[in-house]
């Protein structure tokens, strides 16, 4: 009967499937290697195991898209990340599915895990592309973490590359604007109708992967869902390209493009228990 009523209402059914890829995430985490093949069996093989879901670190880090194999590269969960690769063409090994762009090896090398060069190597063997930028133009190499393995990551990877040291234009900030960590940008109605749906206004240098509102060419562009018939269920055609905007329909699609137009839909939002209790900031 469950099968039955998550065909009849599909966005129950799309947050059952955020639900078990969020808990493929946490056994990712935790190198729970057998808990995390018995809960891809569960959910049919090898389906949900290069999917993606919002996941962070710490609480001092932002929530970015990750597949099961960004988690386990960062935590050093080697042996999830060696039964994730045992699937083969299942599991993209340089996928980039984050606003930031990083890939698995940009995990296991920022990720500072005592391991990292034993899963950078691992990734390396099977495909890993450590040429790969991410969105700030830094390959793997750049954002090694680990001081301890940085001499044996270096030799995997290749030396930190030295940037020329341009002069950067500094630009007055907008007192008309709030700042980019104000309160004013945690209500539900910004967080819904606003994020990443606006366009950027800010005529000044800043981080863009850290601004509430939409920049050109930015992947983690939101329709508005009052002005887009959408629902909460995310796109098959979109996930296939990695969120790259190559669903034929565009704009007129019926599903959700990305994580964030599925996870802050109003039908959805604040619709699952938080795991972080107490503690969620």
């Amino acid at each position: 009967m469950a099968n039955g009523d998550d065909a009849d209402h599909p966005q129950c059914g799309a947050a059952g499937r955020r639900d078990r890829v969020a808990a493929l995430l946490e056994l990712a985490a935790a190198d729970e290697a057998a808990g995390f093949k018995a809960a891809l069996e569960a959910a049919g093989g090898a389906e949900l195991a290069d999917e993606v879901e919002l996941w962070r670190r710490g609480q001092s880090t932002p929530y970015e898209p990750r597949t099961p194999l960004m988690v386990a590269a960062s935590c050093g969960s080697a042996a999830v990340v060696g039964l994730l690769l045992g699937l083969g063409r299942a599991v993209d090994v340089n996928r980039r599915p984050g606003v930031d762009g990083a890939t698995a090896l940009h995990c296991a090398a920022s990720g500072g895990a005592p391991n990292a060069a034993a899963v950078v190597s691992t990734l390396l063997a099977a495909g890993a592309d450590p040429a790969v930028p991410d969105a700030a133009g830094r390959v793997p190499a750049d954002v090694i973490a680990a001081p301890a393995s940085r001499a044996e990551l270096e030799s995997l990877l290749g030396r930190a590359r030295r940037r020329a040291s341009l002069p950067k234009k500094e630009f007055p900030a907008d007192p008309t604007l709030p700042d980019m960590r104000s309160r004013a940008y945690a209500s539900d109605e910004f967080r819904m109708f606003t994020f990443k749906v606006q366009p950027c206004a800010r005529t000044y240098a800043h981080d863009w992967t850290e601004c509430p509102f939409v920049h050109p060419g930015e992947n983690a562009r939101r329709r508005d869902p009052r002005r887009h018939a959408y629902t909460a269920v995310p796109c098959a055609s979109f996930r296939r390209h990695d969120g790259g905007g190559c669903c034929p329909r565009g704009d007129t699609c019926d599903f959700a493009h990305g994580v964030f137009e599925s996870w802050l839909h109003p039908s959805q939002y604040r619709t699952r228990m938080c795991r972080e209790g107490a503690a969620c900031v």
